[in-house]
């Protein structure tokens, strides 16, 4: 058990705060249940360090982290609560703004919800209102799946697995998408930043642009700055969603792609800008704006798409 699970299990809170400053790695170590510190606080029922674990950005991807036994932080909770003060951590846990995977199951296939109901320990205790709405659709699927019989059953329990998995899915689903997608604004603000260096046609003898003439030009840099600005808003966003706790995924997703939209037009006109008006090089620029246009409409397709789900 490192410094870290100790500090966890006893509650320091200051003494977690400075070794994960000092070490962020230290976060990953296990002991020899495979858990975390996270684990160890919540089954030593210490509020404040679950609370700093839950919202340290060193911990994000360790939120959901199972034990040996496929056991995550709440089931830990669950098992071990035995009073309202307790409950007062699963509600931190199950709060809104928390990443924490509701729907998980251990070996067992027993979520944290069936621990809470075979908890004996809390008869007769109040339990919060976002407690009991998780409580509340697991004693729903039960009843469901009781009054149901043969076939009509299976494919309802199947359904409700179903259920339980979707959430994981689309949580790791939409974190992979916004690393992603930081990948790709940084690429997009890092392109779009070339020009201020090296600018398309070269200076001329006095150290002017030799194209700064021409509207194209022009037309050009205000869409490069455009695609710059809006690629680089969608880092800061993600940014401060990370320090916030909250990710505006479908923001950053739209600002991407809106930068993208824009990068498109500033190629075509950086195209003018450098290349003679010829016949042929009308034919290509023209051939340019339908395709960047077909490729704007599929994108704000996909835009309204994931709006609308």
């Amino acid at each position: 058990m490192s410094g870290l699970h100790i500090s966890a299990k006893k509650g320091h809170v200051e003494v977690i705060r400075t070794l994960i400053n000092k070490c962020p790695d230290i976060c990953e170590l296990l002991d020899n249940n495979y858990r975390t510190a996270l684990h160890v606080s919540a089954e030593s029922r210490n509020e404040d360090p679950v609370k700093f674990l839950l919202e340290s950005f060193a911990f994000q991807d360790l939120i959901n982290k199972k034990d040996n036994k496929g056991n995550t932080a709440l089931h830990l909770s669950a098992a071990s609560a035995q009073g309202q003060g307790d409950l007062n951590i699963l509600e931190i846990m199950l709060a809104n703004d928390s990443d924490i995977d509701r729907w998980a199951r251990n070996k067992d296939g027993i979520a944290f919800s069936d621990i809470i109901l075979s908890n004996k320990q809390l008869e007769g205790i109040e339990i919060s209102t976002t407690i009991m709405s998780e409580l509340e659709r697991e004693i729903a699927s039960i009843r469901l799946e009781q009054s149901e019989g043969g076939e009509e059953k299976a494919e309802q329990k199947q359904q409700k697995d179903g259920h339980h998995q979707e959430p994981e899915v689309k949580q790791k689903d939409y974190k992979e998408l916004a690393s992603l997608n930081l990948v790709i604004s940084t690429l997009i603000a890092t392109i779009t930043f070339g020009p201020v260096i090296q600018v398309p046609g070269g200076f001329d003898q006095n150290g002017f642009a030799v194209h700064g003439g021409k509207r194209s030009f022009l037309a050009f840099l205000i869409l490069d700055s455009l695609a710059f600005w809006f690629s680089t808003s969608s880092i800061l966003i993600y940014l401060v969603g990370i320090v916030t706790g909250r990710k505006p995924i479908k923001m950053i997703i739209f600002l991407t792609e809106i930068s993208l939209i824009i990068m498109g037009y500033a190629y075509i006109e950086g195209l003018r800008a450098v290349l003679p008006s010829t016949p042929s090089t009308s034919i290509f620029w023209w051939w340019s704006i339908v395709v960047t246009t077909f490729t704007s409409l599929c994108y704000v397709f996909s835009i309204f798409s994931m709006f609308n789900r």
